[in-house]
């Protein structure tokens, strides 16, 4: 199972977008985030959707005769940036745990923005030449699902995903 894991070197902002991009919705507790001041280095960890047809699992018959339910596995993610001077976060709603929408940067500021109306700045180091460093891993299995309602011929036409 091990080779469904993903690594992401992230080395500028495109591959910076393509780490977040698969922890889209990912979900991210506040409380598990750090930051080592010295080391110039900021981690979060993240629960995000490991979509692998294999591990995917049907859970019911089709629903409307186009949909059909799936529970989809969840894999540990750690998203690790350096090159980090300063950590400002803006957490408006304090509820502890939050869904990455998406990452922007201006300047020498990343924004990590959640849809919970919570956000993470970043501010890189000025020898950086604003662009982020870093790495994205999947560390292991959880060994939990998330279910949701998927359109039904998703291997002819795309998976379609619904939380439900």
């Amino acid at each position: 199972m091990t080779d469904k894991l993903t690594t992401v070197q992230i080395h500028d902002q495109a591959t910076l977008t393509e780490a977040c991009d698969l922890l889209h919705d990912a979900s991210f507790d506040l409380s598990s985030a750090q930051f080592d001041r010295d080391a110039c280095e900021w981690r979060g960890v993240f629960h995000r959707e490991l979509h692998d047809r294999e591990l995917i699992k049907k859970t019911s018959r089709r629903v409307l005769l186009l949909f059909r339910r799936y529970k989809i596995p969840l894999v540990e993610s750690e998203l690790r940036l350096s090159g980090v001077r300063d950590v400002e976060v803006s957490d408006r709603s304090r509820i502890g745990n939050y869904t990455l929408n998406k990452v922007s940067s201006k300047g020498d500021r990343l924004r990590l923005i959640f849809c919970e109306d919570m956000e993470i700045a970043l501010y890189l180091r000025k020898g950086s030449r604003n662009r982020p460093a870093g790495k994205l891993t999947d560390s292991r299995l959880l060994g939990e699902y998330r279910s949701g309602l998927a359109f039904w011929p998703f291997p002819l036409f795309g998976f379609k995903w619904w939380k439900g």
